[in-house]
């Protein structure tokens, strides 16, 4: 008499668990590489943010005069440099993001 076995076996359980735990040490690495980079993003736009901000202050304070400030954004240290240049106006910001790269980004103002 045959029996009519409604069920998976270990060998398809086994190999239906390989194949999840493949797809997913492929997809975690690259959720966290995804999340690291979109702090990245919003650090590097609070950073610009910011010192638009203070080349704003600048260019309305008289009489102009050069500018070194640190502070701290987001926890992360940073400083900024306004300098009078010929006809322009030269801020620039520097900090380290969290792969521990050092990041300078400059916005410039005609005068």
């Amino acid at each position: 008499m045959l029996r009519s076995n409604k069920g998976f076996t270990l060998l398809e359980t086994t190999a239906a668990f390989s194949i999840f735990i493949i797809i997913l040490t492929a997809i975690v690495p690259m959720m966290i590489q995804t999340h690291l980079e979109r702090e990245n993003i919003e650090l590097r736009s609070d950073m610009l943010t910011e010192l638009h901000n203070e080349l704003l202050y600048a260019m309305n304070s008289k009489p102009i005069s050069p500018l070194t400030k640190q502070l701290e954004i987001n926890q992360t240290k940073a400083k900024i440099e306004i300098a009078l240049t010929d006809n322009e106006l030269e801020g620039c910001i520097s900090w380290s993001n969290y792969k521990n790269k050092q990041e300078r980004k400059c916005l410039y103002v005609a005068k």
